[in-house]
């Protein structure tokens, strides 16, 4: 019954035409941790916990779910009047998640990125299938068959493997172009790692709510938006003296640089 569904979600999925309005209710979800670096002298990795919404026209949104949920506490207690600086402070405890996010319009053959670094930056690409390299060996990742294939994307080496009995043709972050759903990727340096944890059609369409949702996003260029992401990650009081955002403390503030690893390994 399992693969029956997915079959009859993919029917739908992917055989639109490009002059049907493209809608955000999620049909199809697949839930990944996503494990990354900072210092590559870690032993350890941070984690965050991505979603992969699929929508019934084929596009989709990759976004931290960890993200949305703090961002709609705030947002629903800054609605009942409180105020900005209180309803931090009050869910300070709950993690942040990594405020980036990626929409992937096949049928406008590019993908969006946004971006949150104090303000929303966004840029956008067309979608360039990676030069994937198909290998013959096999994995079982929840009960699926995979098979394995690898690609450079974005400067990095990967290695992924995919479920031919899932035929979506998407994947986590940049991952797509395969005859099957990625549901675990690694990067040749084992600096960051996407595995799926749960996946399947869901019970009925889900509006996808986002952090970037109603927010003034500035277009840029994927140049600025990465450097902006590099000074956030390294040295943020910097970036927010250079946007004039005030921080209001007793405490003298001194900059403390921070190691940083993109995922985007820039030449």
């Amino acid at each position: 019954m399992k693969k029956f569904l997915l079959l009859l979600f993919i029917c739908f999925a992917y055989n639109m035409h490009a002059d049907e309005i493209i809608d955000n209710k999620a049909q199809f979800r697949a839930i990944y941790n996503y494990f990354f670096k900072t210092d590559s002298l870690s032993k350890g990795y941070s984690k965050d916990i991505y979603y992969l919404d699929i929508c019934k026209s084929g596009h989709s949104f990759f976004y931290s779910r960890s993200a949305q949920y703090r961002d709609s506490l705030i947002e629903s207690e800054k609605s009942k009047g409180y105020d900005g600086l209180y309803v931090l402070n009050t869910y300070s405890s709950v993690p942040r998640g990594q405020e980036w996010v990626i929409e992937k319009r096949f049928l406008d053959k590019k993908f969006i990125y946004t971006s949150k670094v104090v303000k929303f930056y966004s840029y956008e690409e067309s979608l360039q299938m990676p030069k994937w390299k198909f290998f013959e060996d096999t994995l079982s990742i929840l009960g699926y068959p995979c098979r394995k294939a690898e690609a450079e994307i974005e400067g990095r080496i990967w290695t992924v493997w995919y479920a031919p009995d899932i035929p979506i043709n998407d994947g986590p972050w940049m991952f797509w172009g395969l005859p099957g759903l990625v549901l675990y990727g690694i990067d040749n340096s084992s600096l960051f790692v996407f595995k799926c944890t749960a996946v399947g059609q869901l019970p009925e369409p889900v509006e996808v709510i986002l952090i970037t949702n109603n927010k003034n996003i500035i277009s840029s260029s994927k140049h600025k938006v990465l450097d902006l992401e590099e000074i956030m990650a390294k040295d943020p009081l910097l970036l927010l003296e250079n946007d004039n955002v005030s921080v209001k403390t007793t405490l003298p503030i001194k900059s403390k640089k921070r190691p940083y690893i993109p995922i985007v390994k820039r030449k």
